[in-house]
């Protein structure tokens, strides 16, 4: 019996704790939204209280697109970014990450790649 009520209190106490693991959004902010391109950020946390701001994209149009954030000035603790990503129509993609604290400033470009399929460069 005492075996059993143990059982019961450790599986409650397990399964209204799944969530909590789960990094969650604190605050979403679409960036670029442009023919079916959605650039957007969302500040995440998780249990222990690290926060980070994830950046990605989502392709609801019908054409192939790259696309690109990168930092322009500021203060960081930890980042990635700054690559290009060919993102594909109904494709939704990671493209980096900032870890808060942070003070920092981004550009976004969103064009289409070029003849060969390569998104190159972007345009200026």
């Amino acid at each position: 019996m005492r075996t059993t009520i143990l059982a019961a209190g450790v599986a409650i106490v397990a399964l209204a704790g799944c969530e909590t693991f789960e990094p969650y959004s604190v605050d979403y902010q679409e960036i670029v939204s442009d023919q079916g391109v959605s650039v957007y950020s969302n500040e995440m946390e998780d249990f222990v209280g690290d926060r980070w701001i994830q950046f990605s994209a989502s392709n609801g149009g019908s054409y192939i697109a790259c696309v690109q954030i990168r930092l322009v000035s500021g203060n960081t603790s930890g980042h990635s970014m700054g690559d290009t990503y060919l993102l594909r129509p109904g494709n939704t993609i990671d493209i980096g990450y900032v870890t808060l604290p942070a003070s920092f400033d981004t550009s976004t470009r969103v064009w289409s790649p070029q003849a060969d399929g390569a998104c190159g460069s972007p345009p200026s």
